[in-house]
């Protein structure tokens, strides 16, 4: 009788989806480039709140969405490393690298206290459509900035 490669009763875990999106975004970020990667992992996450937001509010449903959150969270978590080890270069960089790395947390901590605010005042749709229209607003200033710092070099 074979053995089992793994118990019955074990399960993926959330991080388990979002290590598998920073592999796959690490792979994604070296084909399409890293900002196509970010800004495309941003639009997966809009994609995914506002899904879930329509869709119906059962147990599968929520841990299907979860788990596709988590991953399209780890593609962008890959992109944004990417970005940070592009924009420390060579010298000092574990200290560099800590410093700007540190700075992708805030927008953690204040988008986890706008969600909690808009969960409470209107409910749990208004708050992932509100997570997916600020995340698509952000990805537009990002690009039209990005777009002029390109300009202004040339």
């Amino acid at each position: 009788m074979p053995m089992p490669t793994r118990s019955p009763g074990w399960r993926r875990s959330e991080r388990h989806y979002q290590c598998s999106g920073m592999r796959r975004g690490r792979l994604g970020g070296d084909r399409i480039g890293i900002w196509w990667a970010y800004f495309g992992s941003g639009v997966s996450i809009a994609i995914v709140a506002i899904v879930m937001a329509i869709a119906s509010r059962t147990p599968g449903v929520f841990s299907s969405g979860v788990l596709v959150y988590a991953f399209t969270c780890g593609l962008a978590y890959a992109a944004f490393s990417a970005i940070v080890l592009v924009a420390i270069g060579r010298g000092a960089a574990s200290t560099k690298y800590a410093a700007l790395s540190s700075l992708g947390n805030l927008p953690v901590v204040y988008m986890t206290a706008l969600d909690g605010w808009v969960h409470d005042k209107y409910g749990t749709s208004w708050m992932l459509h509100f997570d997916a229209l600020s995340g698509i607003v952000c990805i537009v200033v990002a690009m039209f900035v990005l777009q002029k710092i390109k300009t202004t070099a040339r």
